[in-house]
């Protein structure tokens, strides 16, 4: 199954087109009708291009053979999966201005509960008995993710390309983690970190609760933001706000009446936690971030009816809206070092390094499959979109101990549109052997601006 928002498609159009200029608000037809929500369009430059992310869902909402078949979000009323992902797609899609493209390439419905830490399961019976009675539950509660991931053949997956990060659904007593990170280099993200997963690159994977809605989904997202932007900048110091990502946070409060956007609990008017229908009014220079990275530092007045919209508004979730639609996105980067996008620290982070500084493109030779002696698997890696169409018979070059050496004849690539991790395929002809060498020629693969990757000897036969 596949959401695709018919919005996100005019406004991908609009961002490739003329732009309002720096600064000027938009009042856009809203993500799901509604008007009058900000838009801050992103403008695409050779550096700045939408990412694109590729999602698999899980959604554990079992089967309750006690009550007639009913799935468990069913028994409880609460909420369909497939309805919170497709509004949380579309908010995220349009809060990004285009910056951001998500795309549930594959969906999956599994009747089960799955395994903790420890490799308890609670049968679906017990669960419905605990969640009625309020108790019962056992201490400590947290999902074997790792098995859980395995069991999916998610690194599979992830290393193929198929696939760019994972969405868990279930509910709370599953033991979820909000926002979390897996494979090789994997940090906080305000939920677990599990290195141990064996993959050629990190990715994150979230955990959604049926039983709430779109707005603690992107809370779970500012919460990914905020632990991503503190790795990036080294520091989060709210109660005298240098740094630029210090000034996107400051809040009144704990800002020492210095106030921005505002944090996941605090908006720039808040006086205590998850104080987003707050009608006091301060001072905030949160929309001078819409001129990003060209601040002026002017303020202007906020309080809930900045961000809060219509006759019943959420104020949680329209606030959510409102900071994403505030995070930066502009080309090119800042003063500090730091790119002046930074959706792309959050949705592209293999391509830089902890600080924020950029990676340069890479090849890597991922393992042989089972089954296919003469295939090898090449994955590309940049912080630029690889473009598919670039890759053919003579990007890779395999020599023999001897000195002769064949090109790899390309069967296909893991995306037909530019990706910023890209798998091609080869098939060749020499026997498979240690003394075979593998080697990208120079300029053959190329990214989406038309720069061809550097040559790089890829190793020996696995």
């Amino acid at each position: 199954m596949m959401f695709r928002s018919s919005l996100l498609v005019v406004l991908t159009a609009l961002a490739g087109a003329a732009l309002p200029s720096a600064g000027a608000p938009e009042a856009g037809p809203g993500p799901n009708g509604a008007a009058g929500y900000l838009w801050n369009p992103v403008r695409r430059t050779a550096d700045n291009h939408p990412l694109r992310i590729k999602v698999l869902v899980l959604n554990y909402d079992p089967k309750v053979p006690s009550e007639g078949g009913k799935k468990l979000s069913e028994v409880f009323r609460w909420n369909d999966s497939r309805r919170l992902a497709g509004r949380y797609e579309q908010d995220l899609e349009y809060a990004s201005g285009g910056a951001l493209e998500l795309e549930v390439v594959e969906w999956r419905d599994l009747d089960e509960i799955y395994a903790q830490k420890d490799g308890f399961r609670y049968t679906i019976e017990e669960y419905v008995r605990n969640r009625r009675a309020g108790k019962g539950w056992r201490e400590n509660l947290e999902a074997g993710y790792p098995q859980i991931l395995r069991e999916q053949g998610v690194p599979d997956l992830i290393d193929a390309g198929k696939i760019d990060e994972v969405w868990i659904f279930s509910d709370h007593f599953f033991g979820l983690w909000e926002a979390s990170m897996a494979g090789p280099g994997a940090f906080f993200i305000n939920g677990g970190v599990y290195p141990e997963i064996k993959t050629v690159r990190p990715f994150a994977f979230y955990g959604f609760n049926y039983e709430r809605g779109v707005a603690e989904m992107l809370h779970n997202t500012s919460h990914r933001t905020e632990a991503t932007m503190n790795r990036i900048y080294g520091e989060w110091k709210l109660q005298a706000p240098k740094n630029n990502w210090e000034l996107f946070s400051a809040n009144d409060r704990q800002s020492n009446g210095v106030a921005g956007v505002g944090t996941c609990h605090w908006p720039a008017n808040a006086e205590k936690d998850y104080d987003y229908g707050n009608p006091r009014t301060v001072q905030s220079h949160g929309e001078d971030f819409l001129r990003y990275p060209k601040l002026t530092g002017e303020n202007k007045p906020v309080s809930r009816t900045t961000w809060g919209r219509g006759e019943r508004p959420d104020y949680h979730s329209d606030y959510m809206r409102w900071y994403f639609g505030l995070l930066p996105r502009a080309p090119g980067w800042n003063a500090d070092g730091r790119a002046n996008n930074w959706w792309k620290y959050l949705y592209n982070f293999p391509a830089y390094d902890g600080k924020g500084r950029e990676l340069p493109p890479a090849a890597r030779l991922l393992p042989a499959g089972s089954g296919e002696p003469q295939t090898l698997r090449v994955a590309y890696h940049g912080p630029v979109p690889l473009d598919p169409a670039s890759l053919g018979g003579d990007d890779l070059e395999l020599t023999l101990a001897s000195g002769r050496s064949v090109s790899a004849k390309l069967v296909g690539a893991s995306d037909s549109k530019p990706a910023q991790y890209l798998v091609g395929t080869y098939s060749f002809t020499l026997p498979r052997a240690p003394g075979v060498r593998i080697r990208l020629r120079a300029g053959k693969v190329r990214d989406a601006n038309g720069k061809g990757l550097a040559g790089a000897d890829l190793g020996g036969m696995n």
